[in-house]
C-alpha cells in the first residue's frame, strides 16, 4: 500500500514537470486522465485556480466525455467564484448521465455560491438515494445549511455525519466552527480537540481553537494554541494577529507588539496597524502609537479606530484641543459608538467646553444607556464642579439602567456622603457591598481625608460582621 502511494507520488511529480514544460513551450502532449486529475488537484491545493482551469480545458480537449474531468472543472469554477459557469459545466456532465454523489455535492455547492440556498438544499433532499456513504450526504447537507447561515441546523447534520463516521475530519472541523458561531464555545473546543487528535498539523484548527479560548477568556490556552498555529504555518497572518490579541488580553504588550509586527510583515492592513498602535499605547509610548495609527489611516482614511487612537494618545499627552479634532473625525465615520462620544466629552471638558461636553455625554447615554462608564463619567463632571445633586441624579439613573453594577452604587455613596445624605448613602453602600464587596476600595479615592476613610471603613467593617454572624 505504501509502495503504491509512493509510486503515485513519483508519477505525479513526473506528470507535473512534463505538463509545465509543455505549457512553457506551448506544446500539446498527451496525458492520461489520472495525470490530469493529479495536475488539476495540485493547482487547487496551491490555491491557483486559474492554472487549474487551464489544465481542465486542456484535459477536456482530449477527453470531452469524461464526467470526472467535467466535475473537476466545475469545482475549479466554483473556487473561482464562477457559479453560473459551473452550472453549465455540470449540465454537460448531467447530459452524460452523471448521477454519482460527487455530482450532487458539487452542484449544491455551485447553487450555494449563487445564494440559491433553497435550491441547493432541495437538490440534496431529493437525491439522498444517490449516496452510498450516508455520512457524506449529511456533511454536504450541513455545508449547504452553513452557507445559508442556518448554523444550528448545520450542527445537527454534522452530528449525524459523525454518528455514522466518527473519523469524518471535515464534519468534525465544520461542526466545531458552527458551534463557535452559535455560541456553544465549550462544545466547539471539544470538537476541535477531537479533530486535532486526528490531524495535529492543521494550522487552521489550532487557530480556531485559539480564537475560541480567547472568547472564553482562557488567554493562556489561546496563546498556546495560536503559537502552534503560526509554528505550523509561518505565513498565517490572521493567526499572528489573533496571537497578538491574546497577548493584549494577558497585558503582555511587548509580546503583542512582536506578534502584530509579524502579522503586518505578512499582510499589511489598517486593522493590524491599529492593533500595533494600541499595543504601544498601552505601554504609554504615545508617539510611537500615533505613528502606527497614522499608518493605518494612510492605508485607509476611513479607519475610525485610527482617528480614535490618535485622539486618545493626544488626550493622554494633555493635548486636549488637538484630540478633539481626531475624536470628531472618528464620530463622522461612526456616530453610533458611545466610546467615541465619551472620549470627545472628556476632551471637551478638559478644554473648558462644558456645553459641548454635556452634549457628548448625553449622546453617549442615548446610544448605550447600559454602559456604566457613561453614567460614571457624566456624573463625575458635575461632581467635579461641586454640583453633587446633579451628580447623584445621574448616577442613580445609571443604577436604574444597570442595577447590578457595583461601581455605580459606590459612586452614588461617594456623592451622597459629600452632599451630606448619610442615611441614603448607607443604604446604597449596603447594596454595593452585597453586589461586590471587594470593589469598596474605589470609595477611598474620593476621600483623601483620613478621618472620613476611617468612618467609611467602620461602616464597611460593621456590614462584614453583621453578615458573618
Amino acid at each position: 500500500m505504501m509502495g503504491n502511494f509512493s509510486d503515485k507520488r513519483e508519477d505525479g511529480k513526473e506528470w507535473l514537470n512534463r505538463y509545465e514544460t509543455m505549457v512553457a513551450n506551448d506544446e500539446d502532449l498527451f496525458f492520461d486522465q489520472d495525470a490530469y486529475d493529479y495536475i488539476i488537484k495540485h493547482y487547487l491545493d496551491l490555491a491557483e485556480p486559474a492554472k487549474a482551469l487551464i489544465a481542465c480545458e486542456r484535459a477536456l480537449r482530449h477527453f470531452p466525455f469524461s464526467t470526472e474531468l467535467l466535475l473537476n472543472k466545475a469545482q475549479v469554477q466554483i473556487v473561482s467564484d464562477q457559479g453560473n459557469a459551473a452550472l453549465d459545466t455540470l449540465l454537460q456532465a448531467e447530459n452524460l448521465q452523471c448521477r454519482d454523489p460527487e455530482f450532487y455535492i458539487i452542484k449544491s455547492a455551485a447553487l450555494g455560491r449563487l445564494e440559491r440556498h433553497d435550491d441547493a438544499i432541495k437538490l440534496l433532499q431529493d437525491n439522498l438515494d444517490a449516496f452510498t456513504e450516508v455520512d457524506q450526504y449529511h456533511f454536504s447537507f450541513g455545508a449547504c445549511l452553513q452557507l445559508a447561515g442556518r448554523y444550528k441546523e448545520a450542527v445537527r447534520q454534522y452530528k449525524k455525519a459523525l454518528a455514522l463516521n466518527a473519523t469524518n475530519e471535515e464534519a468534525l472541523y465544520e461542526l466545531a466552527f458552527c458551534l463557535d458561531l452559535v455560541g456553544e464555545l465549550d462544545s466547539a473546543i471539544s470538537y476541535y480537540e477531537t479533530y486535532l487528535d486526528i490531524d495535529a498539523f492543521s494550522a487552521q484548527a489550532w487557530h480556531n481553537l485559539g480564537v475560541v479560548h480567547n472568547k472564553l477568556g482562557s488567554f493562556e490556552k489561546s496563546v498556546h494554541a495560536l503559537e502552534y498555529s503560526v509554528a505550523l504555518q509561518d505565513d498565517f497572518a490572521i493567526a499572528w494577529l489573533n496571537l497578538g490579541n491574546a497577548y493584549m488580553n494577558l497585558e503582555k504588550y511587548p509580546e503583542a507588539v512582536n506578534s502584530f509586527k509579524a502579522a503586518a510583515e505578512r499582510d499589511m492592513n489598517p486593522d493590524t496597524m491599529v492593533c500595533l498602535g494600541a499595543a504601544y499605547e498601552q505601554q504609554e509610548q504615545y508617539d510611537t502609537a500615533i505613528v502606527h495609527y497614522k499608518a493605518a489611516l494612510k492605508l485607509d482614511p476611513s479607519t475610525e479606530d485610527g482617528w480614535y487612537g490618535i485622539g486618545v494618545c493626544l488626550l493622554e499627552k494633555e493635548k486636549y484641543f488637538e484630540s478633539i479634532h481626531y475624536f470628531r473625525k472618528a464620530i463622522e465615520l461612526n456616530a453610533k459608538d458611545e466610546v467615541f462620544w465619551l472620549a470627545l466629552a472628556s476632551a471637551e471638558y478638559e478644554t473648558g467646553n462644558m456645553v459641548s461636553a454635556l452634549e457628548a455625554y448625553e449622546e453617549a447615554a442615548n446610544l448605550s444607556p447600559t454602559n456604566p462608564d457613561v453614567w460614571l463619567d457624566w456624573s463625575y463632571l458635575y461632581y467635579d464642579v461641586g454640583d453633587y445633586e446633579r451628580a447623584i441624579s445621574l448616577v442613580t439613573t445609571g443604577i436604574d439602567e444597570v442595577p447590578d453594577d457595583a461601581e455605580l452604587y459606590y459612586r452614588a455613596v461617594a456623592y451622597m456622603i459629600n452632599a451630606g445624605h448619610y442615611t441614603e448613602a448607607l443604604t446604597y453602600l449596603e447594596n454595593a457591598l452585597i453586589i461586590d464587596f471587594d470593589t469598596h476600595e474605589v470609595l477611598y479615592e474620593f476621600f483623601p481625608d483620613l478621618e472620613k476613610q476611617k468612618a467609611i471603613f467602620k461602616m464597611i467593617d460593621r456590614f462584614r460582621h453583621k453578615n458573618n454572624n
